[in-house]
């Protein structure tokens, strides 16, 4: 498998165009836009493990696929994206040690982060030795949130978040505690904070829960319907 754009020019498709040109399947990929141009990201097999990659539409042209990881041997769910109006964000899942991590990388609107050497370096945002899942991300038209699933204390799911603001990640944050799993995070932004909705069991059966951070704290977590079925 390969990864094919096609641009809508605001009156008409163009032409599918490749964006990726390695010897292995690729899959998954996301989609995100600055208002002016396109990112796509996805994750790519290279004969031995898969990794990320993304490709920017500038406006005008398709860049090169760029490599946002060089950690090897691990599994990867598909990653997400988003944008701020100027840059973008990739958050994945990445499982190593034992435990599945979640990484992110931003593009600052001319290169994507990496070390001194010219290689890519992701930013690990969500790591407490129990594995972490289903990362989402979103942007508030500054920074940006990502949120996921993951093992807490006791061995219960929590939802975490993670904050993007003023050039640096905060700490993961645990938005929700209740005593059952919580899973299958969603993320959106109204422009200056956040709402994260999920879906957690009471014991009984499993409701839809949400928390709102307001751009500067989270609240609590909110029950929003009482069926039981």
């Amino acid at each position: 498998y390969s990864i094919y754009a096609n641009i809508y020019s605001g009156s008409a498709w163009g032409g599918a165009t490749l964006i990726e040109s390695a010897d292995f399947s690729a899959a998954s990929p996301q989609i995100a836009s600055d208002g002016t141009g396109y990112a796509v990201t996805w994750h790519q097999y290279d004969g031995t493990a898969y990794s990320i990659y993304a490709n920017i539409y500038s406006g005008s042209v398709w860049g090169g696929a760029t490599l946002l990881e060089n950690i090897t041997n691990h599994i990867y769910d598909p990653p997400r994206i988003a944008s701020n109006g100027t840059g973008y964000a990739v958050a994945w899942y990445l499982y190593e040690g034992g435990n599945g991590n979640i990484y992110a990388n931003l593009y600052n609107g001319t290169e994507w982060q990496q070390d001194g050497s010219g290689d890519p370096a992701p930013t690990i945002i969500g790591s407490n030795g129990s594995s972490a899942y289903t990362p989402q991300i979103a942007s508030n038209g500054a920074g940006y949130v990502v949120t996921w699933s993951q093992y807490g204390d006791g061995g219960i799911l929590n939802i975490y978040a993670n904050i993007y603001s003023s050039s640096a990640w905060g700490g993961a944050a645990v938005i929700e505690t209740t005593d059952y799993d919580a899973s299958s995070p969603q993320i959106a932004s109204d422009g200056t904070g956040y709402a994260v909705t999920w879906s957690q069991s009471d014991g009984t059966a499993d409701s839809i829960y949400a928390n709102i951070y307001d751009g500067a704290s989270w609240g609590t977590e909110t029950l929003l319907e009482s069926a039981n079925d």
